[in-house]
């Protein structure tokens, strides 16, 4: 009953187009598996324009987006080396909405556990949950997948066909508003004539690619990758995803208190950061920057805090932290993670062992080059995610 992704297996990898909607924005992929060796191309990433990140209004940067897709899909269509056979899109938020759910069934008689009654189940959860988030029929189920499975209290693998009186089914449930799956569709149909479309959602990859990075013997663990507009908190226990949130603290963030700060716009405020990370200012804009990232820091660390209690309140945490994101995420961050309260949060009462991982180094480095053959086992763990993440 685990999970499973359309590039496990060697024959689904031919000619795959990564679509990576983040929330400041979009990226492409082109993996060429016809030969022995795999091909991989980074096709780009177009930003959105920072007046409608600022906005941080859901619908109108949904609109924006919806507007975007088709001419954009056309352009990657004219930059892929071939035509795809089929397409992954990763979603991260805010584009989702997800819940990891226990669904129980008792009875005073025994029944036979079948895979028809475990959807039956599932099925009606999965409504219910679309009613919660206030999207009722106008929202898409990306998402629905069985982690494990209790019959009478104890977990098994192969549940079909046992006879019990109480099952417990863990279900991690990820929908979408379906007017931006439906643009996406229509926007890929028409660029690549092709339908064979999978959604997937960043923390459900991430809970698979993240024990292959840390090692086979690390199951349980907590998760904080930084975008440009917010920061997603997972929290995996068992090698079960089961808790996702997210706070709109992000790169960002720096970026506005900096403008703010400096009375520039946010285009040159991007410019004075890189600068400075690269030694290329004064010391009356260093002090500026240091002012704005120690404030900064203190938000972002607020808010993490909240994230955590909130999980925390449910079950005790792992104790290992890993904290993806740029360099200058890394950076900005890292400090925060230094004194966290952690009474009654983790499982040991003991801060977080904490492990920093860039997205480009992760690939780079440890994995794979961005251009040229790849290994298909590590473009398997790694690729889908983490090279349309990567700034062009």
């Amino acid at each position: 009953m685990s999970w499973h992704f359309p590039w496990q297996d060697h024959e689904d990898l031919e000619d795959t187009l990564i679509v990576d909607l983040r929330s400041d924005s979009i990226g492409f992929s082109f993996v060429d598996m016809s030969s022995e060796r795999s091909k991989v191309s980074f096709l780009g990433r177009k930003r959105f324009p920072h007046s409608i990140e600022d906005s941080n209004q859901g619908k109108r940067m949904l609109t924006h987006v919806v507007s975007e897709l088709g001419p954009l899909m056309t352009k990657i269509a004219g930059q892929a080396p071939k035509r795809p056979k089929k397409v992954v899109c990763v979603l991260s938020a805010p584009w989702f909405k997800a819940s990891t759910r226990a669904v129980v069934y008792e009875s005073n008689e025994t029944f036979t556990f079948t895979e028809r009654f475990s959807e039956d189940l599932i099925n009606d959860e999965v409504k219910t949950f679309c009613d919660e988030t206030g999207l009722g029929d106008h929202c898409t189920i990306l998402e629905n997948d069985k982690m494990a499975c209790r019959l009478n209290g104890y977990e098994t693998s192969s549940p079909y066909g046992k006879e019990a009186e109480r099952a417990r089914i863990t279900v991690y449930m990820s929908l979408a508003d379906k007017s931006l799956t439906q643009a996406i569709d229509s926007a890929i149909s028409s660029a690549f004539h092709i339908s064979d479309i999978s959604y997937y959602t960043f923390p459900h990859v991430m809970s698979i690619l993240m024990p292959r990075v840390l090692g086979p013997d690390v199951t349980d663990f907590v998760v904080a990758d930084v975008s440009a507009l917010l920061t997603e908190i997972i929290v995996i226990k068992d090698n079960l995803l089961v808790y996702q949130g997210s706070f709109p603290v992000g790169m960002r963030s720096m970026h506005q208190e900096l403008a703010g700060i400096l009375g520039t716009d946010m285009h040159d405020a991007v410019s004075l950061y890189k600068a400075y990370g690269e030694g290329r200012v004064g010391t009356h804009i260093k002090d500026k920057i240091k002012a704005a990232s120690l404030k900064v820091g203190r938000t972002w660390k607020e808010d993490l805090i909240g994230v955590v209690k909130d999980a925390s309140s449910r079950f005790l945490l792992p104790e290992k932290f890993v904290l993806l994101g740029d360099s200058d995420a890394i950076e900005l961050f890292a400090e925060q993670l230094n004194d966290l309260p952690v009474e009654s949060i983790t499982a040991k009462n003991d801060p977080f062992a904490v492990t920093t991982l860039d997205h480009a180094a992760l690939i780079n480095d440890q994995y794979i080059q961005t251009t040229g053959e790849v290994d298909q086992c590590l473009l398997m763990d790694s690729l889908f995610v983490l090279l349309p993440r990567l700034a062009s």
